[in-house]
């Protein structure tokens, strides 16, 4: 009996020193948890102020915030989300979606994370599934107006794209999804442009027109839409409102290539000659490879400049006295204009 009981002693002595072990090593994990917790949180924090001007020292840190993490870290998600956008920004489009998935995975119902995938994919020009994401982003919330906006944009491309028996049906969903996204936001200046690119492309040439003024009321130097609207007037025959337009876009934009290529005919067309020649010789300037401008060229040559005629000899008067230099105050910063998103089409 007493060896028993001996044995029963050194067997419980050792079940309690392996649970002190135990205990001793998982307060230990615990605590190498906690501080990487509070090393992960520090270095995210650093990184969404760095964000805004200095993406690459950003991502440096999201990225050590998570290598340093545990996969239970609270704000995983909210750090490979804020990586995946500064990854969209610097339009390095695969890895940011490769974060982004992982947010979903984490949080499905992540609308951010959504709306950021469907941007991606209408980048990718994949159009179909950008249609898919943006429906589940729109279960979320479909109150964002750019979600809307992102939709209509993705249903005028697959217009463009054609190849569909529902084309009607498609530029149609566009407009609905612009007018959805201008009733979120009253100001939306992309909106009401790309909505009057849909208005062009089904013939409604008098509704673009409108919103092409909309747009001009709410910035009138976006260049871009003078443009459209001058297509939208010479669609209507209406010539003394297209050369309108494309000189107030030329006056925002003295470079634009396309305004000169269309105002020259147009002008051409109404007997202009002023404004041929003088739009001629700001156009030879530019583009003196133009084939276009070389043409209205030989059509419309500059005129002689007239001879020097020499003067007689004269006894040089003396010069005039200097006058005192008139300071004078440093001129105006030009207005940066507002450019819509270049990426439209017609």
């Amino acid at each position: 009996m007493k060896r028993i009981s001996q044995f029963i002693i050194r067997i419980a002595s050792c079940f309690l020193s392996w649970i002190l072990l135990a205990g001793i090593f998982s307060n230990g994990v615990y605590l190498h948890a906690k501080d990487a917790a509070k090393n992960s949180d520090a270095l995210y924090k650093e990184g969404r102020k760095l964000a805004a001007h200095s993406p690459r020292a950003a991502y440096h840190k999201f990225t050590r915030a998570l290598e340093s993490s545990s996969p239970e870290w609270k704000k995983r998600s909210e750090c490979l989300l804020e990586r995946g956008i500064l990854l969209f920004k610097e339009e390095q489009y695969y890895p940011a979606l490769s974060d982004l998935s992982q947010v979903i995975k984490l949080r499905p119902k992540h609308f951010l994370a959504h709306k950021t995938i469907t941007k991606i994919l209408f980048v990718l020009k994949k159009y179909d599934q950008a249609i898919q994401e943006s429906e589940v982003a729109l279960e979320l919330n479909d109150r964002d107006p750019e979600i809307h906006y992102l939709r209509g944009r993705v249903f005028l491309m697959m217009y463009q794209i054609g190849g569909n028996s529902l084309q009607g049906n498609i530029i149609a969903s566009a407009v609905r999804e612009f007018d959805d996204a201008i009733k979120g936001k009253r100001k939306y200046l992309d909106a009401y442009f790309h909505r009057a690119i849909a208005y062009m492309v089904s013939g409604n040439f008098k509704e673009a027109i409108q919103d092409f003024e909309k747009v001009l009321k709410i910035n009138d130097r976006v260049y871009q839409a003078w443009y459209e609207m001058a297509k939208a007037y010479q669609k209507q025959m209406n010539e003394l409102k297209t050369v309108e337009a494309l000189e107030a876009c030329l006056k925002i934009k003295e470079s634009f290539l396309p305004a000169y290529q269309m105002l020259l005919p147009v002008c051409e067309k109404l007997r202009f000659k002023d404004k041929i020649q003088f739009y001629l010789d700001k156009a030879v300037k530019l583009f003196p490879q133009d084939p276009l401008i070389w043409s209205y060229i030989k059509r419309y040559p500059p005129p002689p400049k007239p001879a020097v005629v020499q003067e007689s000899m004269k006894t040089p008067s003396p010069p005039p006295k200097p006058k005192e230099p008139v300071k004078k105050a440093p001129p105006p910063k030009p207005e940066k204009p507002e450019f819509v998103d270049s990426n439209y089409w017609y």
